[in-house]
């Protein structure tokens, strides 16, 4: 049986809390931690009993990723590598994975990549570029 993202996610706090990044995993969890409620892991759980492909937020695995200094694949146990690592707008990388999550036309993610806006716009105005790309380029309904 393979793991669960709640298991990664218990194995990587344990591991950094036995290589003292943190004191505990109540520290891990606390606001100086990835400031997440402690309960986030148990509610993850219940989760997963009620619908086994429950996954976490990008929000979510970001936040466990940055507090644990990994990427955030390590903590979804997704493959990123169409991931734009050097993006240089943070947001757009972030609807980008989301975009990918939600299984997105390439294409329309492509489209948006290439837009230069000279500014990094907020993560949700990004997505709905991407949605609004994919809806154009759908084929029409009663085609």
């Amino acid at each position: 049986m393979s793991e669960s993202i709640a298991d990664r996610i218990r194995r990587l706090v344990r591991e950094a809390v036995v290589a003292g990044k943190f004191r505990s995993s109540n520290h891990f969890w606390s606001p100086e931690g990835c400031g997440l409620s402690k309960d986030y892991l148990g509610n993850l759980r219940s989760r997963l009993k009620t619908d086994p492909d429950a996954t976490v937020t990008f929000e979510s695995a970001d936040k466990i990723a940055r507090a644990l200094g990994l990427p955030v694949s390590a903590v979804t146990g997704r493959d990123d590598s169409h991931a734009p690592v050097d993006d240089r707008y943070p947001n757009r990388a972030r609807a980008v994975s989301a975009a990918r999550d939600l299984q997105l036309p390439e294409a329309a993610i492509a489209a948006v990549q290439a837009e230069d806006h000279g500014f990094d716009m907020p993560r949700l105005s990004w997505f709905l570029r991407i949605q609004a790309e994919a809806v154009r380029l759908a084929p029409a309904a009663n085609s």
